[in-house]
Order: C-alpha cells, then structure tokens, then sequence
C-alpha cells in the first residue's frame, strides 16, 4: 500500500498507460524497444538512416493514403535487434490503385545495399467507350514497377561533396574505377539509369550556386537543372527543431516520384484518373476536380483542383520537346524556375522556359 501510494509510482502508471495506448503498440513490442534501448544505438549515422526509414513510411501513410499492412512496427523493432537487412513492407492506396513496397536495405543485383528502396506498383490503362451498350471499357495494358532509391548521409557536405557523391551512387562503374578504393567506386544504385536515385542529408544551405529561386533552392537539387531530368540530386531533412519545415523537402522528393507516374484519361467527355494532390495527398474523386484541355498546338492540359486545401496543378507539356511537366504552384514545385517569373517553370530535359 505504501509503494502504490506513492506519487512517484502513480505517475508512472499513468505514463505507462499512456504509451500502450499508442496506435501498434503492445507488450512485446515495447520489451523489444527497451532491449534495443540498452543496446544503446550509439552510430549517429545509423540512427539518421532509421529516421529517415520512419519519415518515409509516415509521408507515404498519413499524406498520401498508403496502408501498411497490419504488425509493420514489430518487424521494424525486430529487424533492429537482430541487425538484418533486406526487410520490406508493404503499402497500398485504394483509391489510386497502387502499391508500394517500401524496403530498407534492399539487395540490388549489384549487391548494394542502399538504405531505402521504394518500388511502386500500377496499371497502365487506355479507356474505350462501347456505343452499342453505353459502357466504358477499362482495358489494362501493362503493370509497371518503378523504382526511388533513397541513401541517408549524416556527413558535412558542401556543393562539391554533395554532386560527387550523387553521381558516385547513380552511376555505374567504368574503366576508371578500377584504380579507385571500393568505398570511393560508382555504386549504379540506378541499376543502368533504370532508377531515380536521391539522397538525404541534414545539412542546410549547401547549393552554392541555386539553379531555383524558391524556398528550397539553396537547401535541394531535385535534378532540375543540367540535363538531369530528375533523376538524381538531393534532399535536406534535419531532426533539428531548427528546421521543422525541412520535412516538406522529403514530401515534394516522394510526391513528384508520385505524380510523374500517375495515370489519366479522356474519353467521350469523361475523366478517368488515379491522381492525388501533392500538397495534402487528396486522393478522393468527390473532392478533386480534374478537367481536360488542348493547347492550340493541340497538346494536352490537365489542370487538377483540390478542394481540401485549395492547391492546383497543371500539367501540361514543354512545346520544344514534348516532356511532360507539372506545374504545382510555389510551395511544391520541382522543377527549375527563373526569379522573375516563378510560376512557370524551365523544361528539366531541353531548359526551355513555359
């Protein structure tokens, strides 16, 4: 009667209490995380690495919808107490119909490991309208599988570190990586240019020479510039309560790997589509608007209008070589811009200027 009485203890109690009320939690997970915690993780680059993984899967579930299949928070706890790698999730969105395999550490053909994998999974579909019975046919054509490779990098960068290391990851090894040291030769974690490969870095204000007069020009390379077509670059992400809005950075990586493979189509003056909204990950028909144009070179406009938190996207394409671009207003754009004209946008494959 004494012990329970003291205040001490009831305080615990009530803390306790508390954290078994958080959504996935349960005995046996919270035994394990006490385990790891006397463990210690004492490699500050691998608890980045960690963080990262958790603000990865919390953009893709809370933003944009994905599901994560059920007990995701054992298999992580456990995963970090036996030091495995290769260990996958899986995530859906009905509402997109898409699927997401989301993979830390993943072994690539080449037997690199980067930190996270992501392989998203959709349909490409083509629409058709039957006259004679008044129904549209979906026919799928194909189901694809693209890949965002994601390596955390706790390191002090500056321009030049941070380009060639980005260039060291993508790219595959040549002739002159022979007479190099294995930790300085290419990595190909683009396996053949087949994947977009970015990293993420605590660092702040590292462009020296910003190619974007928005917000994140100094602090991103979202391959905007250079021919790069945003296939490579990096993303600023600090844990610092300096820079809380730094989580935005990872958010507009995720959402314009998203958007570059989503699917529409028009037929008969109907839209079909599986697009979200960039901004708040908006997914839901009865509160998107999506509408069809042409340009008068007869090209396609497809403006999207989200009614939950106002943003609206155009995509639309570049008039000299017909690369598909999104326009997402100031806040979410990615590609290229010019400081006396922010809303438009430079084409990141021939930089011409829409």
């Amino acid at each position: 009667m004494v012990f329970i009485q003291n205040p001490l203890y009831a305080g615990c109690k009530k803390f306790f209490k508390q954290i078994m009320d958080v959504n996935g939690l349960d005995q046996s997970l919270f035994d394990a995380m006490l385990e790891i915690d006397e463990i210690g993780l004492v490699n500050i680059s691998n608890l980045y690495e960690k963080w990262c993984l958790i603000k990865t899967i919390q953009i893709l579930k809370n933003i944009y919808g994905f599901v994560l299949q059920e007990d995701w928070q054992s298999k992580l706890i456990k995963s970090v107490q036996s030091e495995q790698y290769n260990i996958s999730l899986m995530m859906k969105c009905e509402n997109t119909s898409q699927s997401i395999e989301i993979t830390y550490e993943k072994i690539l053909s080449s037997g690199k490991r980067p930190d996270i994998v992501i392989d998203l999974t959709y349909e490409i579909y083509s629409v058709s309208y039957d006259s004679n019975s008044k129904n549209y046919i979906i026919n799928v054509i194909k189901t694809v599988t693209k890949r965002l490779v994601l390596d955390a990098k706790f390191q002090n960068l500056n321009q030049n570190s941070h380009d060639s290391l980005v260039h060291q990851l993508y790219n595959s090894s040549d002739e002159s990586d022979k007479n190099k040291p294995s930790h300085l030769r290419n990595k190909n974690y683009s396996e053949g240019g087949n994947n977009q490969v970015f990293i993420i870095h605590p660092k702040p204000r590292i462009i020296d020479s910003p190619t974007s007069p928005l917000k994140w020009g100094r602090f991103c390379d979202y391959g905007q510039s250079n021919k790069a077509r945003h296939r490579y670059g990096g993303v600023f992400l600090s844990p610092s309560l300096n820079h809380p809005q730094s989580i935005d950075n990872l958010q507009r990586l995720i959402g314009m790997f998203l958007q570059q493979n989503d699917q529409k189509d028009y037929v008969e003056g109907r839209v079909f589509h599986n697009m979200s909204c960039i901004a708040c990950g908006n997914s839901e028909n009865n509160s998107l608007n999506l509408s069809y144009s042409q340009t008068q070179g007869k090209n396609d406009i497809w403006t999207l209008k989200c009614y939950k938190c106002s943003q609206l996207t155009i995509q639309s394409v570049c008039f000299n070589c017909k690369n598909i671009i999104f326009k997402n207003g100031l806040k979410w754009a990615y590609h290229r811009t010019r400081a006396e004209q922010v809303s438009n946008v430079v084409c990141p494959d021939c930089e011409s200027f829409l």
